[in-house]
């Protein structure tokens, strides 16, 4: 099992932290900008992962730090 840990506290290369997650929903909305996804059910399998990274962001931010992830939507941009 990963290890979730904050940036301050990461010791260890292998350790996901939050910033590792915001990171990967930043690289859906690129590739989802991008037109990556090309039918409408990979568009929605991406989506449900994007939607619950989101999710898991917004549920564990600490109020005294701004995580700036977008609200792209796949199905909007292909």
């Amino acid at each position: 099992m990963t290890n979730l840990t904050s940036l301050e506290n990461s010791d260890s290369e292998n350790e996901l932290n939050r910033i590792d997650i915001v990171n990967a929903v930043t690289v859906i909305d690129f590739a989802c900008e991008q037109g990556a996804f090309k039918s409408w059910e990979v568009i929605t399998q991406v989506q449900g992962v994007r939607d619950k990274l989101q999710t898991f962001i917004n549920e564990t931010n600490p109020p005294d730090y701004d995580y700036a992830v977008g609200q792209t939507s796949c199905g909007g941009n292909v």
